[in-house]
Parts: structure tokens; sequence; C-alpha cells
């Protein structure tokens, strides 16, 4: 009975303790533009097509074949800014569609990782 007493009053002082202390998360709450909201939208269909172009199976075994994994695409993928998401899904839309351009896109994956690997985003080739 005691101890169910002195558990309750702990709990009660601990959060006492983190509000007054301020250590309790802060939450931001905004409006956000059209603008904004567009921009949001045209990403994740940015990299929804772009993630359909790399989940075939000649794509990711062509990867799989340059010792690069899925899933540090999708990472790579992930921290890509805005701009060189629309500059990666420009190129594969003008892309042609059949043999030559699996090799194209694993071309072009190649040059991504290059350029995060140059801008010290990953570490990839300094393991091979």
């Amino acid at each position: 009975m005691i101890t169910v007493v002195l558990k309750k009053l702990v709990v009660a002082l601990m959060i006492c303790n983190i509000l007054v202390l301020g250590l309790a998360p802060v939450v931001e709450a905004r409006l956000i533009g059209t603008h904004e909201a567009l921009q949001m939208t045209q990403r994740e269909e940015q990299l929804a097509r772009i993630n359909r172009i790399f989940s075939g199976s000649e794509v990711q075994e062509q990867m799989l074949a340059f010792g690069v994994e899925p899933k540090d695409v999708q990472d790579r993928l992930a921290v890509l800014t805005d701009e060189e998401l629309r500059q990666l899904a420009g190129r594969l839309q003008d892309m042609p569609a059949g043999g030559d351009g699996v090799l194209a896109v694993v071309g072009l994956v190649f040059v991504v990782l290059i350029i995060l690997e140059l801008v010290g985003v990953t570490n990839i080739f300094t393991k091979l």
C-alpha cells in the first residue's frame, strides 16, 4: 500500500520537475502557404515516381552488381534537396523506356552517389 502511494508521489514529482524545468517537448503550429503545400506534394510525387523506377527488378539487380544496397538508395533519396530531387526526376522522365534506359538509371544512381560522397553526406566509397 505504501509502495503504491510512494510510486505515485515519485511520478507526480517527476512530472512537476519536467514541467518546471521546461523539459517538456515544444510543439510549433503554424499556417503554411499554398506554395509550400504544393512543394511538399510535388516532393512526395517525385519521390514516389523515382521509387517506382528504382524498385524495378532490373534496376535493383544492377545496383546490387555495383555493390549498392536498395536501402542505401532509399536513404540517400530521402536526404536530397528539393532541387536535386527535381533534377533527378526530370532526368529519369527524359530517359527512354526499355533496355538502355536501365543502364542509364543505374548510371544516374551512380552519379548521385558520387555527388553525395563528394558533398560529405555519405561515405559508401571509403568502404571499397
